[in-house]
């Protein structure tokens, strides 16, 4: 019986490296797709002026009517989370980080 049990330890014992291995992976592909969207927001964050979007008291933004994003006009709108994307990039998630969450008060 000691035998037996032995012989099934080291197979234990792969198993779980194996499993470990698995997830470890799953984590580390989960991270890459993180930091593409942190890389979109970067680069979409750094084409806007906070001065040209107003946070409303609903939470949503408007932009200006003269609003620029990069060389793309885009004036006017009026958009919530998940409203706009540009460049893989929520938006209102870049606002929100970059220029406040917080909507004025009335």
């Amino acid at each position: 019986m000691s035998l037996k049990l032995l012989r099934d330890v080291p197979f234990g014992a792969v198993l779980c490296l194996v499993g470990t291995n698995y997830i470890n992976s799953a984590n580390a592909q989960q991270t890459d797709q993180q930091t593409i969207v942190t890389k979109a927001e970067a680069a979409l964050a750094a084409k806007i002026n906070c001065g040209d979007f107003r946070k409303n008291t609903n939470g949503t933004w408007t932009s200006a009517p003269n609003t620029k994003i990069g060389d793309s006009a885009f004036p006017q709108h009026t958009f919530d989370i998940r409203g706009v994307s540009i460049g893989g990039a929520d938006l209102a998630t870049v606002l929100n980080r970059k220029c406040g969450g917080t909507p004025p008060v009335r």
